[in-house]
Order: C-alpha cells, then sequence, then structure tokens
C-alpha cells in the first residue's frame, strides 16, 4: 500500500518534469529555426549611423530640441582632440540626448535625411558669442570663466581739423614797362645882342647916285 501510494504522489511530478522538457525543446527548436531563416531584428530607423563615445555612469541625460547658434564642430567624443564627425552651421535644429562636461550629445538630420550624433561644445553651439576665458592674477582682472565682458565706452576719437589748402596759384601779370620820358629840349641859345647904331652926325647919309 505504501509503495502504490508514493507512485500516486510521484506522477504530477513527472507530469510537470515532461512538461519543463517539452518547452525547452520547443524553445530550442524555434530558436534554430530563427538562426536558419537568417532574418535580424529590424532596425531603429531613428537610430544614428554613427558611432560616439559614452560615458556610463557620467552622463547627465538631456532631452529636447534646441536651434544652433553659431557654427560647432560635432565631434566622436567630449574632448577637443577628438576626430569631427562633422560642421554644423547656425540654424540648424538638433536633438539633445546628453551632457558632460561642457559638451552635449546632440543628434540631427544629416545628408539625405541620415540621422547622426556627435558631441559639441555647449558654450559654443547654444550662445551667440563664444566664451571668454579669464584669469585673475596679482590683482589684476584679467576675467573669470563665465563673468560677462564689461562694456567700455571707448570715446570717440577728436575730430582733427583738416589744414587749409593753400589758395590757387594764379599766374602774376607782369607789369607794363615804365614810359621812356623824352628829355626836355635843350634851352634856346642865348640871343647875341645888336650893336647900337652909330650916333646920328647931323648929315643924313646919301646913297652915291648910279651913273
Amino acid at each position: 500500500m505504501k509503495s502504490k501510494r508514493g507512485f500516486h504522489q510521484s506522477r504530477p511530478l513527472l507530469a510537470a518534469t515532461m512538461l519543463l522538457a517539452g518547452a525547452a525543446l520547443a524553445c530550442k527548436l524555434g530558436g534554430s529555426k530563427e538562426q536558419e531563416s537568417g532574418q535580424a531584428p529590424a532596425a531603429d530607423p531613428n537610430a544614428p549611423s554613427n558611432q560616439v563615445s559614452r560615458y556610463a555612469g557620467q552622463e547627465a541625460s538631456d532631452t529636447g530640441q534646441s536651434t544652433i547658434r553659431q557654427a560647432v564642430a560635432a565631434r566622436s567624443a567630449a574632448d577637443y582632440s577628438s576626430s569631427v564627425v562633422s560642421t554644423i552651421y547656425a540654424g540648424t535644429v538638433v536633438t539633445r540626448m546628453a551632457r558632460f562636461g561642457t559638451f552635449s550629445l546632440i543628434r540631427w538630420s544629416g545628408i539625405a535625411g541620415m540621422q547622426q550624433q556627435g558631441w559639441v561644445d555647449s558654450s559654443v553651439a547654444f550662445t551667440t558669442t563664444p566664451p571668454r576665458v579669464f584669469i585673475q592674477d596679482a590683482g589684476l582682472d584679467f576675467g573669470v570663466v563665465g563673468k560677462p565682458t564689461p562694456t567700455v565706452n571707448t570715446p570717440p576719437p577728436p575730430t582733427v581739423a583738416q589744414p587749409t589748402p593753400p589758395p590757387p596759384t594764379v599766374a602774376t601779370t607782369p607789369p607794363p614797362p615804365p614810359k621812356t620820358v623824352a628829355p626836355p629840349p635843350p634851352p634856346p641859345p642865348p640871343k647875341t645882342a645888336t650893336p647900337p647904331p652909330p650916333p646920328a652926325t647931323g648929315k643924313a647919309f646919301k646913297p652915291p647916285k648910279l651913273r
């Protein structure tokens, strides 16, 4: 009686074992059929076509869309020595994916609509003015990173009076030659005094008669 009861109690366990073995065999057969068919799982059409370096456990997730403010180089890693994937120009709409340090991982539509991804300098890509690096040393303020550039009102240069150009040279007409003045005529010679007539003798002089 004891042996017959033990046999009846072991029947459910045997049935469960057979079911598990059948399920394992079916999975194996199904997997071999998929391998024989050679069909790979469908690729994500929105997946980027290129690979970039990722920093697991160090990245900060980022989402949303932004517009590139000025031309920036997209790199394969979040450092300036990595290779350049592409240059993204101002006005391009990109999708933010992650942040690491001062770099942002973005995705954009490349040639023929292919999705690409790359790391860009956030301070260059999403601002209109390139960042300036400032250093403070010996009391001289050379600036601090992120410090706005002070506006210096430079006075306009003084107006320098232009020298007055000399008057145009006018040809001077030579004066006319002096008029020749004729010398005055010489004075007339002095008149010779006429001798007085001889005194009268009382007789009139008569000329002789001609024969």
